[in-house]
């Protein structure tokens, strides 16, 4: 069922005569939204008709959008990436050359871009001890 949508997936299995199956939403990698990525037993798999199959499905709200912090505070740059449901990220203080003390000067990913949740966010702050 690889690809399938979820009523093309119900639709083989119902033919096949699987009465038992049940299917999850997921963050799996997959760009193809609202496919199924997996399935157990596998496709091909010779077993029951009353064994329970499972369907993975890729979720559509796996990505988030890296908030500008540039200017920021450390406080004000750790909230706005919570406020975006990011858990990964780290900070840096050094010398950067910018007379802002204490303010987010750099950023990966930037502002704006689009990724996955899981990606960890890097903030550049200037020191005060240059």
């Amino acid at each position: 069922m690889l690809g399938m949508t979820l009523a093309a997936a119900r639709s083989a299995l119902d033919a096949a005569d699987f009465a038992k199956y049940s299917w999850l939403y997921g963050c799996y990698g997959s760009s193809n939204v609202s496919a199924v990525v997996s399935q157990n037993p596998g496709g091909g798999a010779q077993v029951p008709r009353t064994t329970p199959v499972k369907i993975f499905l890729q979720a559509n709200n796996c990505l988030a959008t890296v908030p500008n912090m540039l200017g920021m505070t450390l406080a004000a740059a750790r909230s706005a990436l919570d406020a975006a449901d990011f858990a990964k990220y780290s900070w840096l203080y050094g010398c950067y050359g910018s007379s802002n003390i204490g303010a987010v000067v750099s950023q990966n990913p930037g502002g704006g871009a689009q990724v996955p949740r899981t990606t960890p966010v890097k903030i550049f702050l200037q020191a005060n001890n240059c």
